[in-house]
């Protein structure tokens, strides 16, 4: 489950903070400065959270390695598949 929200996190909210808000050319960004900040301080948090989680699991018990890479390959196909479609 962790392995999915964080594949899903990283296809969306990460192309959202790249593209929309540290994007120089864009003039309108749809959110106010403090819930870009908080956005983009929150998304930071987690993602170092996780990443750390995630390597102390993963060097503990290498078949959750196995399971995470299979589990990110699924999301990275559903949210690409996704964002492909029409």
């Amino acid at each position: 489950m962790s392995t999915s929200i964080v594949t899903f996190s990283r296809d969306t909210i990460k192309p959202f903070i790249t593209n929309t808000i540290q994007d120089h050319k864009k003039m309108y960004i749809p959110y106010s400065k403090y819930m870009c900040l908080f956005i983009i301080q929150v998304w930071t948090t987690y993602t170092v959270i996780m990443g750390t989680i995630s390597l102390f699991v993963t060097l503990t018990q290498s078949d959750f390695l196995l399971i995470s890479l299979v589990e990110d390959l699924i999301m990275n196909h559903m949210t690409t598949a996704h964002f492909l479609r029409g």
